[in-house]
C-alpha cells in the first residue's frame, strides 16, 4: 500500500459496477496528475468521520489516500481516502 496527499480534480461516476468512480487528482507533492478507481465495495471514502459514497466527493477536495495497484485495472484503486470538503 502507498499513500499519497492530494486534491481531487475531478470525479467521474461510473456506471459498472454501479456506485464506483475514477477521481482525477493532483499529487500536492510532486504536482503531477494521476487517476484511481473507486470500488463500491473494496474502497472506503471517509469525510466528517462518517463513510461515504465514491460520487458524494466534490472536485477541490483535499484528501489523504490510501491505494494499491490493483491486479484488474491499469489504474491505482483507493483502498481508504480521508476527504476534507466534500458535500457533507
Amino acid at each position: 500500500f502507498k499513500t499519497i496527499e492530494a486534491e481531487i480534480m475531478e470525479v467521474e461516476e461510473l456506471k459498472e459496477p454501479l456506485g464506483s468512480a475514477v477521481y482525477t487528482i493532483k499529487d500536492l507533492a510532486s504536482g503531477e496528475t494521476l487517476r484511481f478507481f473507486v470500488d463500491p465495495y473494496l474502497s472506503l471514502i471517509q469525510s466528517g468521520g462518517q463513510a461515504v459514497s465514491a460520487g458524494d466527493v466534490t472536485g477541490g477536495s483535499k484528501a489523504t489516500i490510501i491505494y494499491r495497484q490493483s491486479p484488474d485495472r491499469d489504474i491505482p484503486e483507493i483502498v481508504f481516502a480521508q476527504v476534507s470538503g466534500s458535500y457533507y
